[in-house]
């Protein structure tokens, strides 16, 4: 089945007879739903719906509403303060679907931000959308203050009546509105988040461009699409919402975050599709995909960066097909797609070229006009190949680096699970954050950091030229990439204002009794006292130990300031860079005693009993 996205809401019996798998939703009721939203929106004529949903057919059922209407949408990409006061400056209401419980409160207290600072009316009702009603959550700054502060919890709509449709509360179905606007913001992955303008005709003739190029107009059904990636930004609205409405595929509603969610969601089905990104398939490394998911997936879409060679032919391997790389942006839509390691080709309407830097520019029916981008490329036959972007070449003694090469040379190193290079904000010299493989793991725990980097080093000279090596060096559990996989400017920043002293703590659910915590932390790969006589065999000093002990159970407990003495203090275990740690703290305030036990991976580490007081002994 293929059916064009302005068409969606005309006929209710079209086949497949579903829109949404788990829980299953029929085509009838998704549309009812919709006609019964868009007369909600006709009633109270907002100028703009700010959507926030977990639930990717609801996210479609409420999209193609605001489309039926007209009514501008306003896609915040996550729930941060910032993007709250964004879709409260521009919407009169939110559409949720009751996944995030506080979204009421937070909503409230952005649409208060934006009335007093004058930017907006700040009168913002919350609807939550079910599969067969509208229930008006709360309503902010139109009412009384003390009413504001106070949620409408599930109150009902009214049934609405319009154009002589009698009690139904629906609207009679017509053509979608293809000039109905949809603004998005981006990740902001390379300095300020942008805010980018897109229509429903848009969408609609880059799915139909994805249909020409793939045949999905006679391509076989599916039993639904699963994605990991969220319907909130572009990449999986176009693909998780809108082509798999035009395509017929029944959407599988709630996002697969982690690899474990997306093999348990496919596994039943007999033919899926997947909607995915590097980060989460890199994830789902040789043990995790059976043998029973071979044959059974019909088409594997990645974005939001390329696949490595090995995690290609990984899923190669182990599902049978090839993924399909989907190359674009939020502001130029789809660009270009490829399989395997080949040149990009361009999808049908896309026009392309380079500047004079042989940067890349792209047009098409669904850019908005020509698109300049950052993007170096090398013409290859009808499509390109990527050569770095032209904010990641920078100028290091007169010589031109890539960035991009930096991290894929690091890459190919088997100590290397992911690495990322910039320039260092503290001192202006290149800098590498890295995160080390089981390999590298081992190495680092035996041989030292000294030893392991200028590895690392030779492996570079290799490839690089030597303005191109790094001068500083951050090692890392994970990096903070983002949902899509980037890795924010502030996140890179902040990587390396200073080396760790301590874990990141995180508590863990409190003891029986008031006096005693716990907490749980990671041991840092680049902790700072790994230095001096720790470098060649790095473990963390007994005093360290002690020290953390003291300063958790300050955040926890209003301690004595003074430490007197120790008492049946034993170190058992090393501490060893990446150790999984489990701190307890039992406060004794009676006797002034705070007692203590960190556990390691192979048990207790160090524990013993500390004696505080208000003044020193004389």
């Amino acid at each position: 089945m293929w059916c064009p996205l302005q068409r969606l809401l005309l006929d209710p019996q079209m086949q497949p007879a579903r829109v949404g798998v788990a829980p299953e939703w029929t085509r009838a009721d998704f549309v009812a739903q919709a006609l019964r939203v868009a007369a909600r929106l006709r009633e109270t004529r907002p100028r703009a719906v700010a959507l926030h949903f977990s639930d990717a057919a609801r996210m479609a059922c409420t999209f193609l509403a605001c489309a039926h209407e007209g009514v501008a949408m306003v896609l915040p990409p996550n729930l941060a303060a910032d993007n709250l006061v964004w879709a409260c400056e521009q919407a009169d209401v939110w559409m949720t679907d009751g996944h995030t419980p506080d979204l009421a409160q937070d909503v409230a207290n952005a649409a208060q931000a934006v009335a007093d600072a004058q930017v907006g009316r700040g009168n913002i009702e919350v609807w939550q959308i079910t599969d067969d009603a509208i229930l008006v959550e709360a309503r902010h700054g139109s009412l009384p203050a003390q009413t504001a502060q106070r949620a409408e919890k599930r109150a009902p709509c009214p049934a609405n009546r319009a154009e002589g449709h009698e009690g139904a509360g629906q609207v009679p179905a017509h053509l979608l509105k293809l000039d109905t606007e949809v603004w998005l913001k981006t990740s902001g992955s390379t300095g300020q988040p942008q805010i980018i303008c897109k229509t429903v005709a848009q969408f609609q003739a880059e799915a139909e461009a994805l249909a020409q190029c793939w045949g999905l107009v006679d391509e076989a059904p599916v039993d639904a699409v699963v994605g990991s990636v969220s319907p909130q930004h572009l990449y999986g609205l176009s693909f998780r919402v809108v082509l798999a409405l035009c395509a017929g595929w029944p959407i599988h509603r709630m996002q697969c975050v982690y690899p474990e969610s997306l093999l348990a969601a496919a596994l039943p089905m007999r033919r899926s599709v997947w909607i995915s990104s590097p980060m989460l398939l890199d994830a789902l490394g040789e043990d995790r995909v059976g043998p029973r998911l071979r044959g059974s997936v019909s088409r594997l879409v990645s974005s939001a960066g390329s696949l490595s060679a090995a995690t290609r032919e990984r899923l190669h391997r182990q599902l049978g097909i090839l993924p399909d790389e989907i190359y674009g942006s939020t502001e130029t839509g789809v660009i270009a797609h490829r399989q395997g390691s080949g040149p990009w080709q361009p999808l049908p309407s896309v026009q392309h070229g380079t500047d004079a830097e042989e940067a890349l520019w792209v047009d098409s029916p669904w850019s908005g006009g020509r698109r300049q981008l950052a993007d170096l490329v090398s013409p290859q036959g009808k499509g390109f190949v990527l050569e770095g972007r032209r904010d990641r070449i920078i100028k290091l003694a007169d010589k031109r680096v890539s960035l991009a090469h930096v991290e894929a040379t690091l890459k190919e190193h088997a100590w290397v699970a992911d690495g990322a290079c910039g320039l260092s904000p503290v001192h202006k010299r290149l800098a590498v954050a890295l995160v080390l493989s089981p390999e590298g793991a081992t190495a680092w725990r035996e041989q030292g950091r000294a030893s392991v980097l200028n590895v690392l080093r030779d492996h570079l000279r290799g490839s690089l030229d030597v303005v191109a090596l790094p001068r500083s060096w951050r090692v890392v559990h994970r990096l903070p990439r983002d949902a899509q996989g980037k890795l924010p400017l502030a996140a890179w920043q902040r990587l390396f204002e200073a080396r760790p002293l301590a874990p990141e703590w995180a508590r863990l659910r409190d003891g029986a009794e008031d006096r005693q915590v716990r907490f749980s932390g990671q041991v840092p790969w680049d902790l700072v006292h790994f230095g001096g006589h720790f470098a060649e065999f790095p473990l963390v000093p007994g005093v360290v130990e002690l020290d953390w002990a003291i300063t958790q159970a300050r955040t926890a407990f209003t301690l004595p300031p003074h430490l007197i003495r120790t008492e049946a203090l034993k170190f058992r275990q090393f501490v060893r860079p990446g150790d999984a740690l489990e701190l307890t703290l039992d406060w004794q305030p009676d006797k002034g005693r705070l007692v203590f036990e960190l556990k390691g991976p192979d048990g207790i580490c160090a524990s013993g009993r500390l004696v505080l007081a208000a003044h020193r002994e004389s």
